[in-house]
């Protein structure tokens, strides 16, 4: 079925509230209660602040549904919302949009993220279209799609020719010292791995004592891998698995400060350093 999209603007307000109640007045019953002045002082909060986020799509010039999306201070894109009325359901309509947000996004190396209620069966089309599960909170899924097919895993024996072109694709002088470089993160505690078509993309390390301090040792993604949303993903675990400890610790370049600021970590003293790169090890 062909659509169309026209801007979104306070006259949709009825509109709009059909829609959500038509959509959603289930689902809000369970957990909160539906109460329609609630609901409508909520929509009409909800356009005035962000109507330039929406946009209405049309089935033949007639309203049948919403669609909006903003950009995050991280450069993800969050779908907000997408719904349409009951009656256009099961048509095509929001999968065809969906599939040409994502073709655009992955283009652009862009990660589309959004959240659904967790008994909302909208869940299924997002997982056909490739979106996972990072994260929940007592209502909701986060979900994500990052350029299809990456792979997750948690690994120390990882291959040394994978694992070195990865360390040489970023020009760290670790990679000069295989046998070192292999052994380290083998022994380490904590490493995960992004793989993409059986290539390692990404990688996230630590050592810890167990019960105060964790130290990350490496995070790196290949440049042409860099600014999809990988390394937020893999600090993201990071902190998840290591929650509580007392101390979180990384040493970086001071051009990357801001980006850790972003998880929480703050400059706090110096660092020092004893460095001894003579020799590698012995196979």
């Amino acid at each position: 079925m062909e659509y169309s999209f026209r801007n979104c603007t306070l006259e949709d307000f009825d509109f709009l509230f059909k829609l959500k109640k038509e959509n959603f007045k289930w689902y809000v019953d369970e957990i909160w209660g539906w109460k329609d002045d609630d609901q409508k002082e909520r929509l009409e909060q909800d356009l005035k602040e962000h109507s330039n986020h929406k946009r209405i799509i049309l089935v033949d010039d007639k309203p049948v549904g919403i669609y909006a999306v903003h950009t995050t201070q991280d450069g993800d894109l969050f779908i907000n919302e997408i719904s349409i009325l009951k009656e256009y359901q099961n048509k095509g309509i929001g999968k065809k949009i969906l599939e040409e947000q994502l073709k655009e996004n992955h283009k652009k190396g862009i990660r589309t993220i959004l959240q659904v209620f967790k008994d909302n069966p909208a869940k299924k089309l997002y997982e056909q279209l490739g979106f996972k599960v990072y994260g929940e909170t007592e209502t909701h899924y986060q979900m994500e799609n990052i350029e299809n097919n990456f792979l997750y895993r948690y690994e120390t024996n990882i291959d040394k020719t994978q694992l070195i072109n990865l360390f040489k694709s970023v020009g760290w002088k670790t990679a000069e010292y295989p046998n070192r470089l292999y052994n380290a993160i083998k022994n380490s505690e904590y490493v995960m791995t992004v793989w993409k078509n059986e290539n390692l993309v990404g990688l996230i390390s630590a050592i810890t004592d167990g019960y105060i301090n964790v130290f990350i040792t490496y995070l790196l993604v290949k440049p042409d891998y860099q600014k999809k949303g990988l390394g937020k993903i893999m600090m993201n675990d990071f902190i998840k698995k290591f929650d509580g400890f007392g101390r979180r610790i990384l040493t970086t370049e001071l051009d990357k400060e801001e980006y850790y600021k972003k998880f929480g970590f703050n400059i706090d003293g110096i660092a020092m350093f004893s460095k001894d790169w003579k020799k590698d090890l012995e196979e």
